[in-house]
């Protein structure tokens, strides 16, 4: 069973991914979940595998259109504000066939009681978006880019990625805290129309509209 401890420390995610893969006979340094991630650098990304609640296995070229975005999340983590705030950003993007949007978690789930939680993690959330989960951690480990001799830099869990045509990768982004709706979708669409554009796309979405002051009664 999934557990949402309130901890935001990337190191107490490595930690519980690290300790069911150690074993008495396992040498020291198979133990470190930092090695472990960075080992599983993908050499093909469009061949990702994502692995769906109902077991299946697919891959982020397979699921991905011109330009994806994907919300990494872990359900040890808090808040998930970029999923909170994701449901402004997919109202603005209704209506565009090349931008897609999806979560995917970094716990591993393997039940159907895990895949339970997640979903009541993000409904909580007031989003219910496509949900894969990174079983391998092969897109963890693609977007902090190739391991390196000697490498110690700490891993990150961005707010977003972007991904074009499924193979690669455009940008990842953290989130600022004092977001509100209006300056998230609005920094958000300039992200994604600098991706289409990169991408080759002519079409892109609509700017963020603003905000309109209500009418009063004369």
């Amino acid at each position: 069973m999934l557990r949402l401890p309130s901890c935001s420390a990337i190191a107490v995610l490595l930690a519980s991914l690290g300790a069911g893969a150690q074993t008495s006979s396992a040498p020291p340094q198979a133990a470190n979940p930092e090695t472990q991630v960075r080992q599983a650098y993908p050499a093909e990304p469009a061949r990702i595998p994502l692995t769906a609640p109902d077991g299946t296995t697919t891959t982020l070229g397979a699921v991905a259109p011109r330009v994806l975005l994907v919300a990494p999340f872990t359900s040890r983590f808090g808040d998930l504000a970029e999923l909170k705030l994701a449901p402004h950003l997919l109202q603005a993007l209704q209506g565009q066939k090349d931008v897609a949007f999806i979560a995917l978690n970094v716990d591993r789930p393997g039940s159907p009681e895990d895949w339970s939680v997640l979903r009541e993690v993000l409904q909580e959330r007031g989003v219910d978006p496509r949900l894969y989960s990174d079983a391998r951690l092969a897109f963890f480990a693609w977007v902090n880019g190739p391991p390196e001799p000697g490498q110690r830099e700490m891993l990150r869990l961005p707010s977003l990625a972007i991904v074009l045509d499924g193979q690669r990768l455009h940008g990842v982004y953290g989130l600022d805290p004092s977001a509100t709706p209006e300056t998230y979708v609005a920094e958000r669409l300039a992200q994604v129309r600098e991706a289409l554009k990169a991408a080759g796309v002519t079409s892109a979405p609509a700017k963020a509209a603003r905000k309109r002051a209500p009418k009063t009664a004369p």
